[in-house]
């Protein structure tokens, strides 16, 4: 199983995805950091020991917003009584940018925070078949994240 924390910049044009895998109950093999830098193109895969293995990325950022030409679907919501959280869902396609994807998207009701999204398609080069749920949100503090490490820079 793996855990995936994601920070996206939309201004900077930037997501860093922190990859921490389980291997048993209460093991967590050490975290891979991707530093996604797609203002410049290129991908950034940090190991636990800092060892870092640059390549282009050939595909672009996946916009923040629900596109005009999206299908709406409905509204429904997860949890229950004032608990529960209603949110509204639509599907479009990305064809652009080195994107082939058909994505659905889910967003709350008032505040358009997202609560899950499938991606099927092509990104890039590479297939992919996603299932995204958002868990837990926090305020970001510390921008450093979007830092590019010292052992990269020279590499690009």
């Amino acid at each position: 199983m793996r855990l995936f924390e994601v920070y996206r910049d939309w201004d900077r044009r930037m997501q860093v995805q922190r990859i921490m895998t389980f291997a048993s109950p209460g093991q967590v093999a050490p975290v891979t950091t991707v530093i996604l830098d797609f203002k410049n193109g290129v991908e950034y895969v940090v190991t636990a020991s800092g060892d870092c293995h640059p390549q282009p990325l050939s595909y672009g950022m996946l916009e923040p917003c629900i596109p005009d030409d999206a299908k709406y679907l409905g509204q429904t919501y997860l949890g229950f009584g004032e608990d529960k959280t209603q949110f509204r869902t639509w599907s479009f396609r990305r064809g652009d940018q080195g994107r082939n994807v058909s994505m659905t998207v889910s967003v709350t009701l008032h505040d358009c925070v997202p609560v899950m999204e499938t991606i099927s398609g092509t990104l890039g080069y590479a297939p992919t078949d996603s299932l995204i749920t958002f868990t837990t949100f926090k305020v970001l503090q510390d921008s450093s994240i979007f830092e590019i490490p010292r052992s990269c820079a020279s590499l690009m």
